[in-house]
């Protein structure tokens, strides 16, 4: 069995993490007082009125429609991968939750795991740490091997 670790140079690396944590937050733009929404409030404030919070941003068709912009404008393939494993990462956490995400958004049936892990909780701080070694050990792997 081999290994699938993508090997690119540390520039690479830290630009598409960079796009990674700004993909994280992208979801909650819908949201007014989240990190991001503080950023761009009227813009997320009328997102947030039209759609509600946990709406069209936390569905598979925004992660399709932002999909489709980075390979329509022709993005560097480091960001572009980097949005999405960040955007993805975001609505993967907030599916673990008991609220969920609706998926299949107009479909307003939110999705969770049948035990979900309480925000805040141990659970979701045991989860956070295995992730964040997770992600250091492949990131130093597939910078310095």
């Amino acid at each position: 069995m081999g290994s699938a670790v993508i090997h690119l140079p540390l520039s690479s690396s830290l630009l598409m993490v960079s796009a990674g944590v700004i993909g994280s937050l992208l979801p909650d733009i819908d949201h007014p007082g989240s990190t991001f929404g503080r950023k761009i409030w009227p813009v997320s404030l009328i997102i947030s009125k039209v759609f509600g919070h946990r709406g069209i941003t936390h569905s598979l068709l925004a992660v399709a429609g932002l999909a489709f912009l980075l390979v329509s404008n022709h993005q560097l393939p480091t960001v572009g991968i980097g949005l999405i494993v960040g955007y993805l990462s975001h609505l993967l956490g907030d599916f673990i939750t008991p609220h969920g995400i609706p998926l299949f958004w107009p479909a307003r049936k939110c999705y969770h795991i049948s035990r979900p892990i309480k925000t805040g909780g141990f659970g979701e701080n045991v989860l956070a740490t295995v992730v964040l070694i997770a992600g250091v050990f492949l990131a130093w792997n597939s910078t310095f091997v």
